[in-house]
């Protein structure tokens, strides 16, 4: 009998980036879409780790997209006066999202990834992706779109993962009890940390070799993810 089962889970939801495919595509394609506005890029990745950091790990209410984005505004434009958030969002839209679109169409899954999803469907588990970048019709390329029940990014509840809103509202929105799910991820501190707090059952996508704790399942590929779950 498979984790799964043996557990009664109900839903296998996921992270979308380095977990349904290769992080190096996503590393890759953050650089390119950086070179046109490298100050713009570089101030951006600094302000959602400070993000990270100012929303700890405590349940908050829940923020919408415009109050997330204007977070994000006063942290890259923090000591300047006059905050134009339209302006924020213009310059985001220009400098990374357009871009993400355009280049994540490249993206290929991990093999296996696309065989245990379908497999999962198929016997009736409930699937969710929860992604703390924007999705950007990344679950279209891969192939999953119309397997998931649920499909968000993180920025859509105010918080970046591993605080624990995103990963609650998830719950909330499947009509889900945290111990009826188990979350997927490449990330131990965002992902597994995240999951692992509101109660979920975790699945760590890693090459690295010492020890989790915190992770229910550790796996090196989704082949063995597939014989793990089932």
């Amino acid at each position: 009998m498979g984790f799964l089962a043996s557990h009664k889970i109900k839903a296998i939801l996921f992270d979308i980036d380095g977990t349904l495919y290769p992080k190096s595509y996503m590393n890759k394609y953050l650089f390119l879409a950086s070179l046109s506005s490298p100050i713009f890029s570089l101030s951006y990745s600094k302000m959602r780790r400070e993000i990270r950091l100012l929303d700890g790990s405590e349940v908050q209410p829940v923020l919408d997209l415009s109050a997330f984005r204007e977070k994000e505004a006063k942290i890259i434009y923090k000591g300047k006066p006059n905050i134009n958030l339209d302006s924020y969002k213009k310059h985001y839209d220009k400098a990374i999202k357009q871009k993400w679109v355009r280049l994540f169409k490249g993206i290929k899954p991990y093999d296996g990834m696309n065989r245990t999803l379908e497999e999962a469907k198929a016997k009736g588990y409930i699937l969710g992706a929860l992604s703390d970048f924007p999705l950007c019709g990344k679950l279209e390329t891969l192939g999953v779109d119309s397997l998931c029940s649920f499909k968000a990014s993180c920025e859509d509840y105010g918080y970046l993962k591993p605080n624990p809103v995103p990963f609650l509202e998830m719950l909330k929105a499947l009509a889900l009890k945290p111990e009826e799910a188990i979350y997927l991820g490449d990330s131990y501190s965002k992902d597994i940390l995240g999951a692992k707090q509101v109660g979920m059952y975790t699945c760590y996508l890693t090459q690295k070799t010492k020890d989790f704790p915190l992770s229910d399942i550790v796996v090196k590929s989704w082949n063995e993810m597939y014989n793990k779950l089932f």
